[in-house]
């Protein structure tokens, strides 16, 4: 099967102690993989070395074959949703997701067609609603990020931590829309502390401790519902 993103020898740290280290790692077109770990394990690290947010110490990281330190190309078919900060807040919600869109050379019909495809992620009502983006709660932040990441039909969806400040009933309909998108043949990657989210959306869950991989779960009945100790090296 073709890769989708190829890790050699990535490390990233601060003076000369690394804060993370992954020897080797390909995750293959279509799959749906979740990073979990403690507080401090490297998981947003991880996805913002992926992404070219952070300068790798060594190594590098290709997305279809594109390093993505030395080309671009691998953005157009790639969305990233790490928190609010990506967002450009003093727009509306519409306001935003139309100037991301258009970017991505998308027409409104197709901008209105997806927007209603994933309206159990993020409301029609919350994405006609006037205001600026700054002043939603945490919860519809996170909705908005999640929804306009889909929203531009990524091929490869990149998310760090999307259920944190979700409702109970928020968190079930954006699971079950990354589930639906995930079987639509796209790759996901997602980190976080929601386990049972991550193994209900996620054929492959690694765990990460310290800045190492120190177990995976490649299985998919057992990614669903059947990992009993996702952190084995954490014995207090």
């Amino acid at each position: 099967m073709l890769a989708a993103i190829e890790i050699d020898n990535l490390s990233k740290g601060y003076g000369a102690q690394f804060t993370l280290h992954i020897p080797n790692l390909i995750i293959v077109e279509g799959a749906s993989v979740g990073f979990i770990g403690s507080n401090g394990a490297g998981k947003t690290t991880l996805l913002k070395l992926i992404t070219d947010i952070l300068l790798p110490a060594t190594g590098e990281v290709l997305i279809r074959g594109k390093n993505v330190k030395a080309s671009q190309d691998w953005k157009f078919f790639t969305s990233v949703y790490i928190d609010e900060s990506y967002l450009m807040d003093y727009l509306t919600p519409r306001e935003y997701i139309y100037f991301i869109a258009k970017l991505k050379g998308m027409r409104d019909e197709e901008i209105q067609s997806r927007t209603i495809e994933f309206s159990d992620v993020m409301s029609l009502d919350l994405l006609n609603e006037g205001k600026l983006i700054r002043d939603f709660s945490k919860g519809n932040i996170q909705k908005i990020g999640i929804a306009s990441s889909l929203i531009l039909s990524p091929q490869i969806l990149i998310l760090d931590e999307p259920f944190s400040n979700l409702d109970p009933s928020s968190r079930q309909s954006t699971i079950d829309a990354l589930v639906r998108y995930g079987k639509q043949g796209n790759t996901i990657l997602i980190s976080g502390h929601d386990i049972d989210a991550i193994q209900r959306i996620c054929s492959q869950v690694i765990t990460l401790d310290k800045g190492q991989m120190v177990s995976e779960v490649t299985d998919e009945a057992s990614a669903q519902g059947r990992l009993t100790n996702p952190f084995p090296f954490h014995h207090e």
